[in-house]
């Protein structure tokens, strides 16, 4: 890196500019638990015995199955789609039946960054600055194992664990500053500034690109039926390391905000009065499905004894394909534009009291309206009607139903009071809000019922209702009728919906000492109010019986 500055025009105008980049690239470790040789083939005579559900059978006080026979899988009984990931594991180093294979991708990482900044002084009334900064930070995650050829796959993919994130990422950043400060008069001084920060994420899934379609290349029907979802599914066997593609990817997230801010000061005798206003506009924009291509997910059961919970392995499970659970995402809207205004004032004064006392009072008011959406593409659950109440629907406000908080009344006290000569005490207090909102539910009001249904199977662990080859149901189309009967998962945000605010605190005793000595002594304090948090309104209350029967919403809404 390095900056440079100098004059443009000789005591009017200057310029500085720099630039920094950062190079990494490093090592990972991943200790992975990977199937033998024989389990590929269908042997599980290294583990306990497996039985084939195909035998299940009613039995007194529940079900029975048998033993496979010499506790092999026949070829004829394998999944043709999960007989392919079987092999793609790569071999075990070692006779172990866990961690028994280690690798050790790299992750790189590039970033680059520049500032350039110009202030002009144009009398000895008017300065203006303008500053423009810009980065890029590009980020390669590794996959799990090394690329691999499978049958029936137009490429070589690197397949490995969900949580990974393997995969290129793209982050860019810029932020543009336009400033005025305005000399009224030597009491009076105006500083106003405008400004533009850009923020944009590509995060891709490693060796895909855009209608590859490689999980109905593999053999999953409608594994990849939506736009910008061309990856393998997430496959997860319990205690194996994954053999699909990593969830959660794409994503790719932009985010404008336009902010205005004046600020005004009065210097008095003993008055300094500052006053301001702020405010900001937000533009945000996402696309990104948890399981897009799909999920399975495996456990021993199937192949287990029900009578007595022994026995089984999840590698068997894996080899019929079949699953414990199944899962695909459906992002019906599939390009949002979320908006979001914030407004704040403020009047502050710091007075000069005494020759000993000096006090700092303020207030600051905030007012921060619901994020909407550009085609009302926003719904929250309703938990007083147990449906999803859509923007601009039967008469739905454009935040769907949450109401802006206007009580965020924020003031401020300081002060400082030279107790004797060598002794001072100083203290605040305040009031600081927090901006509404987060990824985790207030801005994702377009990610469930009737925007973004999950689809979401248990097959259970009697019968196998549904093998991989058997793929995914066809996506549904965009219903908003849907909101009015809403199954499976939802998100609703509190109509009177408050942001959470901080107490900030702090009480210090300055005592001066001899031989240049000072001691201070401080006490410091923050407590959090009504910040946000999720629950889940639908939590089965503890008791005897069915648990869904015991869920608040069964009774009207059994498909929640």
């Amino acid at each position: 890196g390095g900056a440079i500055s100098g004059p443009i025009i000789a005591n009017k105008t200057f310029f500085f500019a720099d630039y920094d980049g950062f190079r990494q690239e490093l090592g990972r470790v991943f200790v992975n638990t990977v199937p033998t040789a024989k389990m590929r083939q269908g042997d599980f005579s290294e583990v306990g015995t497996i039985y084939d559900p195909l035998t299940t059978v009613a039995a007194a006080g529940g079900v029975t199955r048998s033993p496979f026979p010499g506790n092999q899988i026949p070829q004829n009984r394998w999944d043709p789609v999960t007989a392919k990931l079987i092999n793609a594991y790569p071999m075990p180093t070692s006779s172990a039946l866990s961690s028994n294979f280690v690798t050790t991708p790299s992750r790189t990482q590039n970033w680059n960054q520049f500032d350039v900044r110009v202030d002009h002084t144009q009398s000895d009334r008017n300065n203006f600055l303008g500053r423009y900064s810009w980065s890029k930070t590009s980020t390669v995650n590794p996959y799990t194992f090394a690329p691999v050829q499978l049958p029936g796959l137009s490429k070589a993919v690197g397949l490995g664990h969900e949580d990974t994130f393997a995969g290129p990422s793209d982050l860019w950043a810029e932020h543009a500053v336009f400033g005025w400060v305005h000399v009224f008069s030597s009491r009076l001084l105006l500083d106003t500034r405008a400004g533009y920060n850009h923020f944009n994420l590509e995060f891709t899934q490693a060796d895909v690109v855009s209608g590859d379609q490689l999980g109905e290349q593999l053999g999953v029907p409608n594994a990849n039926q939506q736009l910008g979802q061309d990856g393998i599914p997430i496959f997860s066997p319990a205690n194996y390391t994954g053999i699909g593609h990593s969830r959660s990817l794409p994503i790719f997230r932009h985010e404008r905000m336009f902010q205005y801010v004046t600020n005004l000061t009065f210097q008095g005798e003993k008055h300094t009065i500052k006053v301001g206003f702020d405010l900001r506009r937000r533009h945000m924009g996402e696309f990104q499905t948890n399981r897009g291509n799909g999920r399975f997910n495996f456990s021993p059961n199937i192949t287990n004894n029900p009578v007595t919970n022994t026995g089984g392995h999840v590698m068997a499970s894996f080899l019929l394909g079949a699953p414990s659970l199944i899962e695909q995402d459906y992002l019906l809207a599939e390009d949002v534009g979320m908006r979001s205004t914030e407004y704040s004032a403020y009047i502050a004064d710091d007075w000069r009291a005494t020759q000993k006392l000096t006090l700092n009072l303020g207030i600051r008011y905030e007012l921060d309206t619901p994020f909407t959406e550009v085609d009302n593409l926003w719904a929250s659950f309703d938990p007083n009607t147990a449906t999803v109440l859509v923007a601009g629907r039967n008469g739905v406000s454009r935040s769907a139903g949450v109401k802006t908080f206007k009580k965020a009344f924020a003031p401020r006290l300081g002060f400082a009071y030279q107790v004797a000569q060598h002794t001072v005490v100083r203290g605040g207090a305040g009031i600081f809000w927090n901006t509404p909102g987060n990824g985790g539910a207030a801005l994702r009001l377009h990610r469930h019922v009737p925007f973004g249904p999950i689809f979401s199977l248990n097959p259970g662990t009697q019968f196998v209702a549904r093998r991989v080859s058997d793929g995914f149901p066809t996506i549904p189309p965009l219903d908003l009728a849907r909101a009015d009967n809403p199954s499976g998962s939802v998100i609703g945000v509190d109509p009177n919906y408050q942001p959470g605010y901080a107490e900030q605190f702090n009480l210090t005793v300055e005592q001066e000492m001899p031989a240049a000595t000072l001691i201070k002594l401080s006490y410091v304090g923050n407590i959090g109010k009504h910040l946000d948090t999720t629950f889940n309104l639908n939590q089965a209350v503890p008791g005897t019986g069915p648990v869904n029967n015991r869920r608040p919403f069964f009774g009207v809404r059994p498909a929640l």
